[in-house]
């Protein structure tokens, strides 16, 4: 039956219905049948006692005859279940899960930190209790009672801000790359300070002047020569060409048959007739548009403002590359019912060309690929279907149940066969 079925590749997790190794031999005469992974990575037979021999287990049986407690431990057994407590002494109390010392005996943490509330004295420099320490000399000096009360009180209170003034009122080493505020700064230029400084600004700063006094008096700088040159642009409100209200267009501007020369329009009693010698090529007029006469041939380039339209039955392209500026190109438009696709000649046969094809099967809606096909086939067969690739999981692709076709889900890998 049909379906999606996983392919193992490195870092997967197979799953599957069943294995055969036709490799695999009984490896002895044992009924017990192992699988183990050797050291090659290959599966073999390995027999119940050389699984045992393996993993180094011995015969079985064993030679403990009891449990006896030792040193600090009561009970144990010589039969069935045996079981160990350890004794409670002097200061130690024992629970169902935990041993651990009361609050009868002094005891520090794991820095050598005192705690509980026991007494202790350490010669004539410490008393109290071990949460409660007084400090009466230190390194063996003894302390007057306000030392002891300017160490512990020592913060911003009872150092005054004068004296805090002393630190802040230091050189303190500013340098040009420092990063300081200041409240004020005082450069000497009195009420008008910074701005009012020779801020010698050069012709290639980029500053923004309020206002910019060129001499030129009300008309400023637009009044100025600004010597335009023949190669700028220039946009001009008039010009005067010496022809009056005619100005520019009315001038006699002596054109000849090899100037290319755009009209506005050209009028004519008649039909503009192209000819030559005694035969038409192309016949003008306001009803019909042009009506070509004769084979057209276009010398140059040419260019078509709308749609180019061709009735006959080939279209030839007689180039060396072929620019197509379209992001789609619609094949088959004539019937939604034929294969369609490109052929890629690989040569002739009786005068056809024949080629490669990659083309949609409409019968049964698969791109495929087929071999020695006319240039004027009108049905191909397939020799080969091309796969899709489905990125479910990636790509929330929807996966098409077609024979060989490939979905990435999770991770892994499935092919539909």
């Amino acid at each position: 039956m049909a379906g999606w079925k996983k392919v193992i590749v490195s870092g997967s997790t197979a799953e599957l219905a069943g294995i055969t190794l036709s490799g695999a031999v009984n490896a002895g005469t044992d009924t017990d049948k192992f699988l183990v992974l050797d050291s090659s990575g290959n599966v073999d037979f390995r027999t119940g006692a050389q699984v045992l021999s393996d993993i180094g287990a011995g015969a079985g049986s064993g030679d403990i005859s009891s449990v006896v407690a030792g040193d600090g431990l009561t009970g144990g057994a010589t039969t069935g279940d045996a079981t160990l407590n350890v004794g409670a002494g002097d200061g130690i109390s024992v629970a169902a899960d935990a041993v651990a010392v009361d609050a009868t005996v002094l005891r520090t943490t794991g820095g050598g930190v005192v705690s509980g509330s026991s007494q202790i004295t350490m010669g004539s420099d410490l008393s109290g209790t071990a949460n409660n320490v007084t400090v009466d000399k230190v390194k063996g000096v003894a302390l007057e009672s306000g030392e002891v009360t300017q160490l512990a009180n020592i913060d911003s209170t009872t150092i005054s801000s004068t004296q805090w003034g002393y630190v802040g009122a230091l050189n303190q080493g500013l340098t040009t790359t420092s990063a300081v505020t200041f409240a004020t700064v005082n450069t000497g230029q009195g009420a008008n300070e910074l701005y009012a400084m020779d801020q010698a600004v050069r012709t290639t700063d980029a500053v923004t002047f309020a206002t910019v006094n060129t001499g030129q008096g009300a008309n400023e700088l637009y009044a100025m020569n600004q010597n335009v040159q023949t190669t700028d642009a220039v946009t001009f409100a008039s010009v005067d060409t010496g022809q009056g209200a005619n100005e520019l267009y009315a001038m006699n501007q002596n054109v000849r048959s090899s100037d290319g020369v755009t009209f506005g329009s050209v009028t004519s009693d008649g039909s503009i007739i192209g000819k030559t010698d005694t035969i038409t090529r192309f016949n003008f007029d306001g009803s019909t548009g042009i009506t070509t006469i004769a084979t057209a041939s276009v010398e140059q380039n040419l260019t078509v403002g709308g749609d180019l339209i061709v009735n006959g039955d080939l279209t030839y392209l007689n180039t060396t590359n072929t620019a197509v500026e379209d992001q789609f190109i619609l094949l088959g438009s004539g019937s939604t019912s034929a294969d369609v696709g490109i052929i890629f000649q690989t040569g002739v046969t009786e005068g056809n060309a024949i080629g490669t094809a990659f083309f949609l099967d409409n019968g049964v809606s698969r791109l495929s690929y087929a071999t020695a096909i006319a240039h004027d086939s009108t049905a191909v067969t397939p020799a080969a279907y091309i796969p899709l690739v489905f990125d479910v999981t990636g790509q929330g692709h929807t996966a098409v149940t077609d024979v060989g076709n490939i979905k990435i889900e999770s991770g892994e890998a499935y092919i539909y066969v």
